[in-house]
């Protein structure tokens, strides 16, 4: 009984330290296990979903830059002319292709070549036995493609970007497709076509897949729709798509609506554990994938177990210690326990530094030691995934990095720089495989005088340099203390700055090595294999920035050589369409091809397309082809150039004259290949020259007038005189006075016959005044209406405010009457003469002004008949001298000659319009002068018909004709006039230094002997005699020596033959101008 009853105490003792004591350590101990599991669990949800998400940065990454090799394709010539539809192009261009997807690193299904219209011309697809082209018959049209559509949308962007994503297009074997495509252009720039490159979907996402068997790996669209899995359980025979909803129901909701997440035993999938994450191959397309990684929970929870039961058995030994221990060991117990618990709730704050308290060798002291070692296996594997998740971030950055410029320069120094980012150096260098060398191209930290080892360079024959070794094996190379290996590492320039740890890495683009990265660090061993596989990843992108960078500066040079021969071209058609002269331009066949604007015109082609069915022949006139084929095209070919003048036929029908240049261009052949030619219309010269022969013709006519006139006039001059002073002294009744009034009036026809051929010539002698043309006309309307006689009606209608005119006004009267007799003479049966007068504005744009009319402001003279008209054929006669259509002894033919003569010699111009049968209209145009006083200008035209108060004085006579000289001395003296008379210059001077008394007025010859003429004898005199007046008087009709000396009322000038009423009149004048003057 009593040791019974030591039983039941001893029990009792222990179930009251198990209450007591063990009960608290054992919740501890259960807490401690709890938030451990607790930790451990979070911190693997968070380690999983930061490694999926890594992976599918990676791929996005691959996926945004995959067809950046592609650019090469775009500079081949064979791509530019895709438009030509040439078999032989097509098998090139298709080669082409071929070559490009074979080369390639990234593995692509198919390239095809499509037209504008969405039609397949070119395809090369992978096949059993590589990239095969596509036959005809299998070839599609692709017109509702998105990659297509959005293609021709977007234009040429300059580089390819993935378009569309499908599940598989017929020719593509139905996997995943990802679809790239770009238009492009011919050589002239317009759009030729759309070029799609297709990367099957499965290589790239098998590069998510874990490389643990018990991880499936699954891709699902946004639709839920599997694109890539390795579960074998979810891979039926004969199923042709597979859904997340039916596969996995209740957690697919989820899945797809979460951008990412971690699912831990979900109830419909115990025992399973399931991360997922959202991929985006690119934004352009606003699609999406998510990425799930299913395993067993197990897999993932082991160490959790094993730490479990660890925890567990550490417990239940404690507890039987602490049972046969009792109260002793009790507090030993609590404390470290207690110490586990504030590190573990450390560890669960995130704290994996923590230190877990060693202070015991038992079981307690296990369980800390347990849970440190699984707190370091914990940091030690977050420690490596954080380093994998920030070694692919980098390569992903730098990727980046490199793809975002094209410029060789900004693409060393970015290689450099995203360098040292992936793989530590202390130096390092870009080299360039130039032939048998590698050349520095850039490089960081070599020796202090970085810039100066710039294009050093390094033998590439095998066991001299470790540049070699990486060339020949195209791969990388790692030196662990490199002067062992290269001696010359201990030469200069290395002495200075000592390498010892060495690696080099081979920069490959497809299967063509075009450079390495050389770095170098100070310390020995330092590179590693990982160092290796990061740098080598690196260095192939490097490859493809600097092949893009390469490819686009050969473009932007190509593209700049275009755009300066586009300009050069574009200067070269803007001369020629500019150009007033005909440019043209044919095939060696005599097709034409070209014409300018001024050529268009000159032919009359009205469309450019005519000129497809024009032959060179076709624009000469029928007589002159046998002519071009026979001498002048076959010299052309011969020579390489012919000019000359020759007649173009216009498309109207007209026949042009010009002055040719044809030019033959040959091929390289050196056979006749174009024909261009530059012809000027010769029309207005062929005018002018016409009329430079008229005006000489009638400059000739003028001398012989002019040669003449001066002795006829003189003859003239006794003849009118002495019949004048007969006439004057016969009685009325006398029977002599019929025969000198006979005389008379033959010598008056004579003298106006003389006015006549000086008017034409333009030569005769104008009293210029400023005149109002109404006034003249109005003068001689009474006489105008007698002279045209009855049966012709005759309207006048003047401008009230007609400008002024500086003219003689006898002239112009005599211009009116000539016209009114042309006009009388057309109209024999009677019609209508209308004659008016108006101010007209005339400017350089007035297509009804005369040829070589200034602009300007004029007074327009209108002259109309209704008379016969003038014929055709002797308009261009109507102006010459002597011409006349009138019968013998009607006309003289110097009517309409002295009118465009006195015109002429007006300063203004003269044309006509003339229908047969209807009329003719003569339009005289005058130059308008600043108006004065009207009434003014009216007094003095008015003046010449006054006549004067006789008055006398002293007159000086100079005249070397004898006969000239008595009968102008027996007119003065017969008027009261006191004489001096001369012969000559000198003795005129001589006779009026003698006369003391007061002289006059000094009528004198102009050309005359002994040495000086009248204006030399004026000048002479009016220098010693201020208020002498001077009256030139000649029977030449050059007015030109005697013109500049002429003043109003001081100087005039009078023509031989003059009668004795206008000898006195002209004395009047002048001495009634003194007298006002003196006044």
């Amino acid at each position: 009984m009593l040791e019974s009853l030591r039983t039941r105490l001893q029990w009792r003792l222990i179930m009251a330290f198990g209450f007591v004591m063990l009960l608290p350590t054992l919740g501890i101990a259960l807490y401690t296990l709890h938030r451990v599991e607790a930790i451990l669990i979070q911190q693997i949800k968070t380690d999983q979903l930061s490694l999926a998400t890594a992976y599918t940065k990676t791929i996005e990454s691959q996926i945004t830059e995959a067809g950046t090799d592609f650019l090469f394709i775009l500079q081949s010539q064979l791509l530019h002319e895709f438009i030509e539809k040439d078999p032989e192009h097509d098998r090139a261009l298709a080669n082409l292709f071929a070559q490009f997807l074979n080369n390639s690193l990234i593995h692509y299904s198919a390239l095809c070549a499509l037209e504008l219209n969405g039609r397949e011309r070119i395809c090369v697809r992978e096949g059993v036995s590589g990239y095969t082209l596509v036959p005809s018959e299998q070839l599609r049209n692709r017109h509702v493609s998105p990659a297509f559509i959005a293609a021709l949308r977007r234009g040429n962007s300059g580089a390819l970007r993935l378009l569309a994503i499908t599940g598989g297009e017929p020719g593509a074997g139905g996997a995943p497709v990802l679809l790239y495509s770009l238009r492009f252009s011919d050589a002239t720039g317009r759009p030729a076509g759309v070029l799609i490159l297709e990367a099957p979907i499965t290589p790239l996402l098998l590069a998510l897949a874990d490389s643990d068997s018990d991880v499936a790996t699954s891709v699902v669209n946004q639709t839920g729709i599997y694109i890539f899995t390795n579960n074998r359980n979810l891979i039926k025979d004969g199923q042709q798509e597979l859904r997340l909803l039916q596969s996995h129901p209740q957690i697919a909701q989820q899945i797809l609506t979460q951008r990412a997440g971690v699912l831990i035993d979900p109830p419909a999938h115990p025992g399973r554990f399931f991360v997922f994450t959202r991929l985006q191959p690119t934004a352009e397309l606003n699609q999406h994938w998510t990425v799930i990684y299913e395993r067993p929970l197990a897999k993932i929870t082991t160490e959790i177990e094993k730490t479990r039961f660890v925890i567990i058995g550490l417990t239940l030994g404690a507890l039987l210690i602490a049972l046969s221990l009792a109260l002793v060991f009790a507090r030993g117990i609590v404390r470290p326990i207690k110490a586990l618990a504030s590190a573990a709730e450390r560890i669960g704050r995130g704290d994996l530094l923590t230190p877990i308290p060693q202070t015991h060798q038992g079981e307690i002291g296990a369980l800390g030691r347990t849970l440190a070692q699984t707190v370091t296996r914990l940091r030690i594997s977050l420690e490596l995934a954080e380093q994998r998740r920030s070694e692919a971030e980098t390569l992903a950055a730098a990727s980046r990095a490199l793809g975002a410029t094209l410029d060789r320069e900004q693409v060393l120094d970015l290689i450099l720089s995203e360098l040292r980012r992936v793989v530590p150096f202390d130096s390092a260098s870009v080299q360039e495989v130039r032939g048998e060398e590698a050349v520095i191209i850039a490089c960081y930290g070599l020796l202090e005088e970085t810039e100066q080892k710039q294009g050093m360079a390094f033998a590439l024959k095998p066991g001299m340099t470790p540049n070699a070794a990486v060339a020949a094996r195209r791969a990388p190379l790692i030196l662990d203390d490199a002067p062992l290996h290269y001696p010359y590492f201990h030469d200069t320039p290395f002495n200075s700055d000592p390498i010892r740890g060495w690696m080099g890495v081979p920069m490959l683009f497809g299967e063509r090595l075009i450079g390495m990265i050389t770095l170098d660090k100070h310390e020995v061993g330092f590179y590693s294999e990982r160092h290796a596989g990061l740098a080598l990843a690196f260095a192939s992108q490097a490859a493809a920035a600097m092949e893009n960078a390469r490819l686009y500066a050969a473009a932007q040079r190509e593209l700049d050589e275009r755009r300066r021969a586009e300009a050069a071209l574009a200067r070269l058609a803007a001369i020629i369409e500019a150009t007033p002269d005909l440019v043209g331009m044919a095939n060696g066949e005599g097709n034409m091809l070209f014409f300018n604007r001024a050529g268009m015109r000159l032919l009359a082609i009205e469309h450019e397309a005519e000129l497809q069915t024009l032959r060179v022949a076709d624009f000469f006139p029928p007589r002159l082809l046998p002519w071009l084929r026979t001498e002048i095209i076959p010299l052309v070919y011969q020579e390489g150039t012919w000019s000359g003048e020759t007649t173009l036929l216009a498309r109207s029908g007209e026949e042009i004259p010009v002055s040719q240049v044809i030019i033959c261009h040959y091929g390289p052949d050196g056979k006749p290949e174009l024909l261009s030619t530059i012809a000027r219309d010769i029309r207005e010269r062929q005018r002018a020259e016409d009329e430079l022969r008229q005006a000489q013709k009638m400059e000739a006519l003028g001398r012989l007038a002019g040669g003449l006139a001066h002795d006829f006039n003189n003859l003239l001059t006794v003849i009118l005189g002495e019949v004048d002073l007969l006439l004057f002294d016969l009685p009325a009744e006398s029977e002599l006075r019929a025969s000198a009034e006979h005389v008379r009036s033959s010598g008056m026809r004579a003298s106006a016959l003389t006015s006549q051929l000086l008017a034409f010539s333009r030569r005769q002698v104008f009293q210029v005044a400023l005149i109002n043309l109404n006034l003249v006309l109005g003068d001689i309307e009474q006489m105008l209406r007698r002279l045209i006689g009855e049966h012709i009606a005759l309207h006048v209608e003047l401008d009230a405010d007609l400008p002024l005119i500086q003219a003689d006004p006898i002239q112009m009267q005599q211009v009116v009457m000539n016209l009114a007799i042309n006009a009388r003479d057309a109209m024999p049966a009677g019609g209508t003469l209308q004659i008016s007068t108006r101010g007209v504005a005339v400017d350089e744009a007035n297509d009804a002004k005369p040829s070589h009319t200034p602009a300007g402001r004029y007074v327009l003279l209108v002259v109309r008949d209704t008379g016969m008209g003038i014929e055709e054929e002797v308009r261009d006669h109507i102006f010459e001298p002597f011409f006349t259509t009138k019968e013998r002894g009607k006309g003289t033919g110097l009517g309409l000659a002295t009118v465009h003569g006195i015109v002429r010699q007006s300063g203004g111009q003269i044309d006509f319009e003339s229908i047969s049968g209807e009329g003719t209209t003569f339009r005289i145009y005058l130059p308008a002068v600043e108006k004065c006083c009207t009434a003014t200008v009216e007094a003095n035209q008015r003046s010449h018909m006054q006549p004067s108060q006789p008055r006398s004085g002293t007159i000086l006579l100079v005249e070397d004709d004898e006969d000239v000289r008595k009968l102008t001395a027996q007119i003065l003296r017969r008027h009261g006039f006191t004489l001096l008379i001369a012969r000559d210059g000198p003795t005129a001077l001589a006779l009026a230094r003698e006369h003391q008394g007061k002289m006059d007025v000094l009528l004198t010859d102009v050309v005359m002997p002994g040495g000086m003429n009248g204006v030399q004898i004026a000048a002479a005199l009016s220098a010693e005699r201020q208020d002498l007046r001077v009256i030139y008087m000649s029977g030449y009709t050059d007015n030109t020596l005697v013109e500049p000396h002429l003043r109003d009322g001081v100087a005039i000038y009078i023509q031989k033959p003059f009668t004795p009423e206008g000898l006195i009149a002209a004395l009047q004048e002048v001495l009634a101008e003194g007298e006002r003057r003196e006044v």
